[in-house]
């Protein structure tokens, strides 16, 4: 009977001291998302100025990779928006992340998309509390720095950035892992740093990993001169050669990835970097510090009270990391112990990440000229390392304060304290982030918008006039206390929102654009609004970019007047909500998906180009303009019409067929952007592809029948994916070896040595 009463309290004191602190962070996780599950299937959508970052990125984003996947393919392209987009290639809709194979590969979507946000935030929890048990603190303070970290307001108000989450919920178990390597560089801690490091790539928000990874060295550099050895460590070479190692291993896993986004790079407008003033986008004003005490100082976007953002103002949810009060007065009487080098250094990073957050106010602002840091929009995304600082001051007190008690055997009031300090974070910091999201039933965003009962069949291209600004009158005003009238502005299918809905979209809502997309969607920002008259005016050139892109409706909250354009029905908004109602217009004359062309215009310059668009008239529909000379037909021809004809058939967004009987030579011309991986291949022989009408498909045709295919396939996807995978086995033979060898040594032990640990404790 002793014997089974010791071990039930043996058992009793590993769950207590073990399990319980872990299990705390996580039982609060299930708390703050069961809503999403239960009584019925809800999602956070939020909205954000003019649009949503839930229904205009990452909703329709995931909702494509989890059809893509289902359907096992991967989502490298969409004809659906911005007239043909590589979707993979821009990265944020996160393919190869391993939660997102795996979740919307097997799961129904809206359990996927919500179970992802419970995932991301569990990582964030083990991670923060491994992280902290590496700084050798006490599972208790570690559970406390755990619950404080994930339940911050940086990450709540982020609830509409699902890729974001993902990316950031990695950043503590890299912090740990790079610590790991640097203290202990061995082979499989070296893999898995690499492993991990291409997972936070794949996740898909690029300006956090970013991030996360100059947290890490910056950190490694600080505690290199301030608590190791100064640089003078005779094995200092050893280890940045290992944790370079490491990163390199990390960049070859992520080719398949990385090779795309680059090539998107190369083309797009951010290839030379951002400006001064697109880096340092959405100001963190110094005096926004405030809201780490009160975070609605400025007002609530939740109620409509916070300022719209300006040149001198930020946005709600990049500039708010609020921790609550207590973690912030545990931070500062952590600088009573500052002799101490461990608090030295996160003041120091703490000090760094203010200077960062605060952009074109901060005394560093020059570093945002330069590469890497002018790639970037949106400083106050450092504001991770300012939570991570601060948790880990606070995290100082906490332990010195158990310290003070255990040494004192006064064990049951450290629990107490403990269970104390929880209850007053749970009733401050977790209240807040759990009333900011407003929760809604995932059914009101998945279902079909009226409006599809309008503009559903063939040649069914639309474009979205100025609906932000219907938007905004309701989110300015009166945020989201009420969301019936975001329900109705679905009706706009707002890019890339119409992805859902299989409805192709003439503009997009993504962070790349290659430069000649931007060229046609940039004309469309050029409709005139009259607030007064409350009606919307259309010059030609912008009635002529939608015709040649073949846009066929045009769905707008602003009466529009014009001879080209005709209305066909009208969207009432619900009695209850005060909004216009939604028109929606059919355009005269858009040209076909394909069609064929026996007359061309040289056009050599954007000006040319313009020109060309401003003149174009609806009787000049067989005419296009090209660059390259090699497909002028006008000496080949004497009438401008051509008698040929042409069917079609779309496989997939990646396959199509076009089967064309030319009676004379033509141009069959498809209305996709023509992007590095289209090929063309007549009657299985490969032709060249030219530009037509800038930016589109081209593809001259002697006369005859032709069966002609368009395949993508992205030779820089292949090039990635087989480095990829070799890397991949690379990997796998370093573990299967360092496996084998340590158990040819018969050595189990591969716990750190105390030393790894103590540096930081001192």
């Amino acid at each position: 009977m002793k014997n089974k009463s010791a071990n039930f309290m043996s058992s009793i004191g590993i769950f207590i001291h073990k399990i319980l602190p872990i299990s705390v962070p996580l039982i609060l996780i299930v708390v703050f998302f069961f809503r999403l599950f239960f009584p019925q299937p809800s999602i956070f959508m939020i909205p954000d100025f003019g649009e949503s970052d839930v229904l205009n990125y990452n909703l329709p984003l995931k909702n494509f990779l989890s059809q893509s996947l289902k359907n096992d393919t991967w989502p490298l392209w969409t004809n659906k928006i911005a007239n043909g987009f590589p979707l993979l290639a821009e990265g944020q809709i996160g393919t190869f992340y391993l939660p997102n194979l795996l979740l919307f590969k097997f799961l129904p979507f809206i359990y996927a998309y919500n179970l992802s946000y419970v995932l991301s935030y569990i990582l964030l929890a083990i991670g923060t509390y491994y992280l902290f048990r590496m700084f050798k603190f006490s599972p208790l303070t570690s559970s406390l720095a755990s619950t404080i970290l994930t339940f911050s307001g940086f990450f709540s108000v982020h609830l509409n950035h699902l890729n974001l989450l993902q990316t950031v919920s990695l950043t503590p178990l890299l912090w740990a892992s790079c610590f790991r390597v640097w203290r202990r560089p061995s082979l499989r801690n070296m893999c898995f740093l690499s492993l991990l490091t291409a997972e936070q790539f794949f996740a898909g928000y690029v300006t956090i990993f970013f991030i996360s990874l100059f947290i890490v060295i910056l950190f490694l550099i600080l505690y290199e001169f301030l608590i190791y050895k100064g640089f003078r460590d005779k094995y200092l070479f050893r280890r940045i050669l290992i944790l370079s190692t490491s990163f390199v291993f990390a960049i070859l896993l992520s080719a398949i990835q990385l090779l795309p986004t680059l090539e998107l790079v190369k083309l797009s407008t951010h290839s030379g970097g951002l400006s001064f003033e697109n880096s340092t986008a959405f100001p963190y004003p110094p005096k926004h510090l405030l809201t780490f005490l009160k975070p609605y100082l400025f007002g609530s976007p939740g109620l409509g009270t916070y300022p719209g953002f300006s040149e001198d103002w930020g946005i709600f949810w990049e500039n708010t990391a609020y921790l609550g009060l207590l973690p912030l007065i545990l931070a500062f009487f952590s600088l009573f112990y500052l002799k101490k080098r461990r608090v030295l250094l996160f003041v120091i990073l703490l000090l760094v990440s203010l200077l960062f957050i605060t952009g074109k106010y901060s005394p560093l602002y020059l570093i945002f000229t330069f590469p890497p840091f002018n790639f970037f929009r949106v400083p106050s995304r450092y504001l991770i390392l300012t939570i991570i600082s601060l948790t880990y001051l606070s995290a100082i007190t906490l332990e010195n304060i158990f310290i003070y008690f255990r040494s004192r055997k006064k064990v049951l009031f450290v629990y107490i304290l403990y269970f104390l300090f929880l209850m007053i974070i749970v009733t401050d910091e977790f209240m807040f982030s759990y009333r900011y999201p407003p929760v809604s039933k995932a059914s009101l965003w998945i279902t079909e918008p009226q409006v599809l009962d309008i503009i559903k069949g063939n040649n069914n291209k639309i474009v979205t006039l100025r609906s932000s600004l219907k938007w905004n009158d309701i989110f300015l005003h009166k945020g989201w206390t009420n969301i019936e009238p975001y329900v109705f502005f679905t009706n706009y299918l707002h890019p890339n929102y119409n992805l859902i809905f299989d409805i192709p979209q003439f503009n997009s809502t993504t962070g790349l654009f290659p430069r000649r997309i931007t060229i046609y969607t940039d004309i469309a920002k050029n409709i005139l609004i009259d607030g007064e008259k409350n009606s919307a005016a259309l010059n030609n050139s912008i009635k002529n970019a939608f015709k040649l892109a073949g846009v066929k409706y045009l769905i707008s909250g602003y009466p529009i007047k014009d001879q080209d354009i005709r209305l066909i029905t009208t969207i009432n908004a619900p009695a209850t909500i005060s909004t216009s109602s939604i028109l929606v217009y059919e355009l005269e004359n858009p040209l076909d998906n394909f069609y064929l062309s026996s007359e061309t215009q040289d056009v050599t310059t954007l000006q040319d180009f313009f020109m060309y668009l401003s003149k174009y008239e609806s009787n000049d529909r067989n005419k296009i303009a090209i660059e390259d000379k090699i497909i002028n037909l006008n000496n080949k021809l004497s009438a401008r019409e051509t008698n040929s004809k042409l069917d079609y058939l779309i496989v997939n967004d990646q396959s199509v067929k076009v089967v064309v009987s030319a009676l004379e030579p033509t141009i069959l011309v498809w209305n996709n952007n023509n992007y590095p991986g289209w090929s063309a291949y007549d009657d299985n022989v490969k032709i060249p592809i030219y530009n037509v009408n800038l930016t589109f498909i081209g593809v001259p045709l002697e006369k005859g029948q032709h069966n002609v295919t368009f395949v993508y396939r992205s030779r820089s996807f292949e090039l990635g994916k087989n480095i990829t995978i070799l890397s991949g086995l690379t990997i796998f033979l370093i573990l299967l070896l360092d496996l084998v060898s340590t158990f040819q040594k018969g050595s189990g032990n591969t716990r750190p040595s105390p030393y790894f640990y103590n540096k930081l404790s001192n």
